[in-house]
C-alpha cells in the first residue's frame, strides 16, 4: 500500500504540478465530446438526427488526433521520466507532439495484436462450441454444458490477454530509450522473455492497480453520477419548456443535444483522467520492474 501511495504521491511532485495537470486534462476535452456525440446515437434515434450526430462526432474525432498525439506522447515522455529517476509529469511541449508520432507505428501494431489475439481468444471457444453443438442438437443438455464451458473458456483466455498485456508495457518503456525501431519492438513474442524475468512482479503491480482501479473508479462514479443526476434534471425542464409538440423526439432537440454533451463530457474527462491516474501510477511501478529485472540482462545494442 505504501509504494502505492508513493506512485500517487509523485504525479504531484514537480515544477506548477497544479497547471501541468490541467494542460493534460485540456486534451481530454476533444476526445470526450467525439465519444459524446457517438454514445447518445442508439437504435431509437431518428434517422436525420443520426445523420448529424455520426458527422459530429466524425468531426471531433478528426479534431482530436493532434491532442491524441499530445496525449502518446504525455505517456511515452512519463516513461521517460521515470526512467530518468524523475518525479511528477511532463511539461505539455512541442515535443510531446513528435514523440507521440514517433511512437503512432509501435502502438497500432501492437493494437492490431491485441485485436488479433482477442479475435481469437472469442473466436476459437465459438467456432469449437457452434461446432460441438452441431454433431449434438438434439441434446439441449449437452448443448447447455458446452454453452457454460464455451463460456468458462474465453473469460479465462480474456484473463490471460489481459495479463499478457501488461507485459506490453516493457515494450515501450524500452522504446522511449532512443525512439529506434528494432526487430524486438515488433516481435510479439518477445513478451516471453520479459515474462521470464517479471512474470512475479509484473502480476502483483497489475492486481493491486487493478484493485486500486475498481476503488478509484467506484469513487469518480459517485462524482460523474451527481454530474449525470444534474443533467437529467437540466435535460428535463428543457424538454418541458421547448415550445413544441411534447414527444419522445424532444430528447433529440439541439436544445437538448447542447445541455448533454458538456454534462457527458465533463464526466467522461473525470473518469477518462482518474484511470489516468491508475495508469501512470502503475507505470511508474513497471517502469522499476523493468530497470530492476529486465534492463540488467538486456544488451542494448540497436539491432
Amino acid at each position: 500500500m505504501e509504494r502505492i501511495l508513493k506512485s500517487f504521491k509523485d504525479l504531484f511532485i514537480c515544477e506548477n504540478p497544479v497547471k501541468r495537470h490541467l494542460m493534460y486534462v485540456l486534451l481530454m476535452i476533444l476526445p470526450s465530446i467525439a465519444a459524446t456525440f457517438a454514445g447518445i446515437v442508439d437504435k431509437e434515434t431518428p434517422k436525420e438526427v443520426m445523420v448529424v450526430l455520426f458527422a459530429l462526432a466524425v468531426f471531433f474525432l478528426f479534431l482530436s488526433f493532434v491532442p491524441g498525439l499530445y496525449l502518446l506522447g504525455f505517456g511515452m515522455e512519463f516513461y521517460e521520466l521515470r526512467l530518468k529517476g524523475e518525479a511528477g509529469v511532463p511539461k505539455i511541449t512541442s515535443e510531446l507532439f513528435v514523440k507521440g508520432l514517433k511512437t503512432l507505428p509501435l502502438t497500432i501494431i501492437w493494437c492490431i495484436y491485441f485485436l488479433a489475439a482477442m479475435g481469437i481468444v472469442i473466436g476459437f471457444p465459438v467456432f469449437v462450441s457452434i461446432a460441438s453443438a452441431m454433431t449434438i442438437k438434439d441434446n439441449p443438455i449437452a448443448i447447455a454444458a458446452i454453452i457454460v464451458f464455451a463460456f468458462f473458456l474465453i473469460t479465462l483466455l480474456f484473463i490471460g490477454l489481459i495479463i499478457l498485456s501488461s507485459f506490453m508495457q516493457y515494450v515501450f518503456i524500452k522504446f522511449v530509450k532512443k525512439y529506434k525501431f528494432r526487430a524486438e519492438f515488433i516481435n510479439p513474442f518477445v513478451l516471453v522473455d520479459y515474462i521470464r524475468k517479471s512474470f512475479k512482479d509484473t502480476i502483483m503491480v497489475m492486481l493491486k492497480m487493478t484493485l486500486t482501479g475498481f476503488i478509484v473508479n467506484a469513487v469518480t462514479s459517485i462524482l460523474t453520477g451527481i454530474i449525470i443526476v444534474f443533467m437529467m434534471a437540466f435535460v428535463f425542464i428543457s424538454v418541458l419548456l421547448i415550445p413544441e409538440k411534447a414527444g419522445e423526439d424532444n430528447i433529440y432537440h439541439p436544445i437538448v443535444i447542447l445541455l448533454m454533451v458538456p454534462f457527458s463530457s465533463l464526466a467522461g474527462i473525470i473518469q477518462l483522467y482518474a484511470s489516468s491516474l491508475v495508469g501512470f501510477a502503475a507505470a511508474d511501478q513497471y517502469v522499476e520492474i523493468y530497470k530492476n529485472k529486465i534492463e540488467p540482462t538486456e544488451n542494448d545494442l540497436d539491432i
